[in-house]
């Protein structure tokens, strides 16, 4: 049963008269010493359900004790001090109001007004105010906010530099949507879509966006759930944003490496596949060109110059297929001296003039001890079901194809790689 705690010196016609109220509700627990009473407070706040002083203005050395009441008042427990007064003490008792009590009763209310004033002075003191909760909140790292089932913001926990105005205070944003105060239209677009679908099918989401504002840029967790009426319907979302760039950003290094070649920069072979069957069993892409390349002589430039050279040979090929092949080109060393290209949307026209381009540039990379000699080959994927193992064997065909036709131009002229 709920407790409530009468604090009277001495017994009176009031504490008899509250007592015959109160009993019907509450077990009821008397002091009649201050200390006892701050003692009690202190052990049982959080079964109290209320606090009753009587007559305060009379009790000798209660004005000493305020400042202990006020603490009560700052505590996550909290039980409310209520004053019981009389006709004739009413105006002095009442100055506690402004001090530590939440509200006063007296010998001239009835029970249903007795009750009440104590239910609802229970009820005010136990729900932390929206202003302070908000405040709380700030400290968090996280960004919690609430919309409503139209996608507008009721409340938001602080402000963010991704929306217009942001030092205007949260208040700013209240009945707005996404579109009307966020920079990244993509974003808001996104974030409206997503409150919808969750509004619709009463189910959270999660996902992770990018936002960026000139060298700021952040990526960010958004989990959104649902906020539901007694009947199962949703009538808002409730969301938490959590700053992940530094993770993210780990992430994409972390799966950068596990993909790239470290010698060239390039895509590894792990990779290739993921990619190549992307796009060859893709209308979209079709006709895919697909460039092999292998160079020439880098057992003898190793040899010869050692295998920083030969690392250097192969940065050379690497930067030649970079700065020849288009952008959308997709660009693999296989392993050893063999890289591989997937051009999408490129017929056999466009794949030999590129790899006509190639032999032409091939001609400016070049150090003091040796010149880039490389041999490329295509294929032209043209309908969507060949393997990529079929592919590469045709590209590898006709790249040395191309080679020998090289290796015996250069014997009959008597030249060759140096």
């Amino acid at each position: 049963m709920k407790k409530v705690l009468i604090f009277a010196e001495t017994k009176n016609n009031r504490v008899d008269y509250l007592s015959n109220i109160l009993k019907k509700h509450y077990e009821l627990v008397f002091t009649s010493g201050l200390q006892e009473t701050i003692n009690y407070v202190k052990e049982n706040v959080s079964e109290l359900r209320s606090i009753i002083v009587d007559n305060p203005s009379n009790i000798k050395g209660f004005e000493a004790s305020i400042e202990f009441t006020r603490s009560f008042r700052d505590s996550f427990l909290i039980a409310p001090f209520v004053i019981l007064t009389d006709e004739k003490n009413q105006t002095n008792d009442e100055k506690y109001l402004d001090n530590f009590a939440i509200a006063c009763i007296s010998t001239h209310d009835s029970e249903r007004v007795i009750i009440n004033r104590l239910e609802r002075s229970f009820a005010a003191v136990n729900s932390i105010g929206f202003a302070e909760f908000s405040k709380m909140l700030e400290v968090l790292p996280s960004l919690i906010y609430i919309k409503d089932d139209q996608g507008r913001y009721i409340f938001c926990s602080q402000s963010w530099y991704h929306i217009y105005n942001h030092n205007d205070g949260m208040h700013s944003i209240r009945g707005l949507r996404d579109a009307d105060i966020r920079k990244d239209k993509k974003n808001a677009q996104l974030a409206y879509e997503s409150d919808m679908k969750v509004i619709k099918s009463g189910k959270g989401t999660t996902y992770l966006i990018r936002e960026e504002d000139g060298d700021e840029l952040d990526y960010l967790r958004i989990i959104k759930e649902p906020l539901k009426r007694s009947d199962g319907s949703v009538k808002g979302i409730i969301t938490l944003i959590n700053n992940v760039t530094e993770q993210e950003e780990l992430r994409q290094q972390l799966e950068t490496k596990s993909i790239t070649d470290p010698l060239t920069g390039l895509y590894n072979r792990m990779h290739l596949e993921d990619v190549a069957s992307g796009l060859i069993q893709n209308e979209r892409f079709l006709p895919v060109s697909l460039i092999t390349g292998d160079c020439d002589g880098l057992k003898a430039i190793n040899d010869k110059y050692g295998h920083a050279a030969g690392d250097e040979y192969l940065r050379m090929t690497a930067k030649l297929l970079k700065e020849t092949l288009p952008r959308e080109a997709i660009i693999f060393r296989m392993g050893g001296d063999e890289f591989a290209a997937f051009i999408p949307n490129a017929d056999n026209v466009r794949v030999r003039y590129l790899l006509n381009n190639l032999r032409k540039n091939m001609k400016k990379y070049k150090n003091k001890k040796f010149a880039l000699q490389a041999s490329f080959g295509s294929f032209t994927v043209k309908q969507p079901g060949e393997s990529i193992d079929a592919c590469l064997n045709a590209s590898d065909r006709s790249m040395y194809k191309n080679k020998r036709k090289r290796e015996k131009a250069a014997a009959e002229s008597g030249g060759g790689c140096r």
